[in-house]
């Protein structure tokens, strides 16, 4: 039976509050496992009430135990960096305005500002996605 230390009453409340409060819903949810294990909940319990395997809500314990409050946060996803940021999307959507009728132009006039190829369907991807 997995159990954590138990939490002192400034950790009970960092935990509740981040369990209430934090803007991602994961880290709120292991935010409120942590709180529940303090409260006696076994770890069969929480990995029922948050619908998850019985070794993810065992981690999600193990990392508190570990690092803390920081240990609840998702690590970096893998994969390549978006090409295009938000200022690139607004300049193309500026480009768009001046010269509706020359769409084509958008992937060129990108890479000669940018240095970064894009192609056609994705500067419509991005823009559909802005309206």
């Amino acid at each position: 039976m997995k159990r954590i230390k138990t939490l002192t009453l400034e950790e009970q409340q960092t935990v509740l509050d981040a369990s209430r409060y934090a803007p991602d819903s994961r880290f709120r949810q292991r935010a409120h496992a942590v709180y529940l294990s303090d409260k006696s909940y076994r770890l069969d319990q929480l990995a029922e009430i948050f619908a998850v395997d019985r070794d993810t809500a065992s981690a999600w314990l193990t990392a508190w135990d570990s690092v803390g409050l920081m240990g609840l946060r998702d690590r970096a996803h893998p994969g390549r960096p978006r090409r295009g940021i938000e200022a690139d999307v607004e300049a193309l959507e500026a480009d768009l305005e001046r010269a509706p009728q020359h769409i084509q132009a958008l992937p060129v006039r990108f890479h000669e500002r940018t240095g970064k190829s894009i192609s056609l369907a994705t500067v419509k991807r991005w823009l559909k996605k802005r309206h």
